[in-house]
């Protein structure tokens, strides 16, 4: 079988920081992230095939883990004031129809740059990175599943 590409950035490491707005406090806490399956909706203005979901899921053992679209991923996740790290990734590697291969790529690299992170105004998790590019994500909700 072949090793999609869009695994190797993932298991090159997943570096991403931040969570900062102006100054020094942090726009959301771990609790607001933990425990919730966020769905994502949007990857940088284009969004989400459906069935062929992105998600993202903080657990209180600081570990992140989700599907990309098409494959499972996991990494370890670190809160430290307004600032949140990721380390040791992994991915599965299944091979799927290509648009839902490309919208994995997309949402791997915009995740590999991610350097700060909000919950807006209408509660969802916004992931931004240094050069505009987002990632937006809903918590799944019993009408959802």
């Amino acid at each position: 079988m072949l090793v999609p590409k869009i695994a190797l950035p993932l298991m090159a490491g997943l570096s991403l920081s931040g969570c900062m707005t102006s100054g020094d406090a942090p726009i959301a806490s771990n609790a607001s992230l933990v425990g919730v399956e966020w769905i994502v909706e949007d990857i940088n203005g284009r969004r989400v095939i459906d069935n062929a979901r992105a998600t993202l899921m903080f657990g209180a053992d600081g570990r992140l883990s989700g599907d990309t679209s098409c494959n499972r991923y996991f990494a370890d996740y670190q809160v430290n004031g307004a600032s949140l790290e990721f380390g040791h990734p992994g991915a599965t590697k299944r091979a799927c129809v290509p648009a839902v291969m490309d919208q994995e790529q997309r949402f791997l690299e915009v995740l590999n740059a991610v350097d700060r992170y909000d919950i807006d105004d209408t509660n969802a998790l916004v992931l931004y990175t240094p050069v505009g590019d987002k990632i937006t994500a809903r918590r799944l909700t019993g009408s959802d599943e």
